[in-house]
Formats: C-alpha cells, structure tokens, sequence
C-alpha cells in the first residue's frame, strides 16, 4: 500500500461551512474534514465514470430510463 503524502495548502473558505462539514462528517479537525471531503468527492467522479463506462457499453440501464449524468463543470488545472 502507497503512503499517502500530505502538503500545507492554504485555501480561502467560508468557516461555518468547513465546522459544519466537520461536525457532519465526525472528524476531529478541519484539515481531517477537507481531506474527507476531497476523497469523497473524487469517489464520486469515479462512480460517475465507471456508469458512463457501462452506459455506453450497452451492459447499465436505469430502471427510470433515465441516463447518469456526470459534472458539466470544467477542470480548474
């Protein structure tokens, strides 16, 4: 298993969101809350890619016949 390197950033964020994320995710710290968050929300993308994969091969259909959607965001790098 790879050990995971851990940086000093210093991000701009609203506070109360971040002592909310915290207290919602039951983590002792903000910096345990953001790294929390992060790899949620990469999860995420990951589940929405793998559903796409299977949407287009023809092997995932919605019980709803509706498709998955991914983020139409762009990528800030």
């Amino acid at each position: 298993m790879r050990t995971e390197t851990i940086e000093r950033k210093n991000f701009m964020v609203n506070r109360h969101k971040v002592q909310q994320l915290r207290e919602l995710l039951g983590v002792k710290s903000e910096s345990e809350a953001v790294r929390v968050a992060i790899d949620h929300a990469l999860a995420a993308e990951q589940v929405g890619a793998a559903l796409e994969g299977l949407q287009r091969r023809g092997t995932w259909v919605s019980a709803y016949g509706r498709t998955p959607r991914r983020s139409t965001r762009k990528s800030t790098r």
